[in-house]
C-alpha cells in the first residue's frame, strides 16, 4: 500500500494503515537501553544501527524495503515491569508521517515484574510515492514533539534539525 501527497485529506493527515513486526528485533541491542527513534529505509541501515546485536538480518530480509519503511521506537531501560510502548496513530500528509506515541508506566500499586526491561516495537509504514523521503514526526499523546528523523538509507543517517 503506498499513500500520495494528495491523499492528505485533513489538516494532520490521513490515517494510514501499519503493521507491527517482531518483537524480538533490535531485543538485545545497547540501543534499546536509551529512548530512541529510528526509520530505516533498507536492510543494511538497519543492520548497522544494531551491529551490536545477534543477527536478526534474515527477519529483515524478508521485508519489502521498497514499499515500506520499518520504524523502531525505544522506551529506554525501564526499572521494572509495566512499562510498554504503543502507537496511538500514523498519519501521513505530503512529505511529513506523524506517528503518535504512548509510552505508558504502571500505575501506583499494580503489581509488576521486579526486572529492568526494555519497552520497544517495530513497525512498517507504507512508503509514498516518489523519491522524496519523508519526515517522520513522532509525538506524544498531548502532541509533543518527541524527535524528528528522516529515513535512513545505506550509511546516511539525516535526522532534521528543529
Amino acid at each position: 500500500m503506498y499513500f500520495r501527497p494528495g491523499d492528505a485529506g485533513v489538516l494532520d493527515g490521513r490515517e494510514i494503515k501499519f503493521q507491527m513486526v517482531s518483537p524480538l528485533l533490535g531485543l538485545w541491542s545497547k540501543k534499546a537501553l536509551d529512548r530512541d527513534f529510528q526509520v530505516f529505509g533498507d536492510t543494511d541501515s538497519f543492520v548497522e544501527h544494531y551491529a551490536d546485536a545477534p543477527p536478526e538480518t534474515a527477519k529483515v530480509l524478508s521485508l519489502d524495503f521498497d514499499r515500506s519503511y520499518l520504524v523502531a521506537i525505544h522506551q529506554g531501560l525501564c526499572p521494572t515491569g509495566g512499562y510498554s510502548v504503543r502507537v496511538r496513530a500514523v498519519r501521513a500528509q505530503p512529505w511529513v508521517v506523524t506517528v503518535t506515541v504512548d509510552f505508558q508506566e504502571p500505575g501506583p500499586g499494580d503489581i509488576v515484574t521486579m526486572a529492568m526491561t526494555t519497552p520497544h516495537l517495530f513497525l512498517l509504514v507504507p512508503r509514498s510515492r516518489g523519491k522524496q523521503r519523508p519526515v517522520f514526526r513522532f509525538r506524544s499523546a498531548d502532541g509533543a514533539l518527541l524527535a524528528e528523523r528522516r529515513p535512513i538509507c545505506g550509511k546516511i543517517a539525516p535526522d532534521v534539525d528543529f
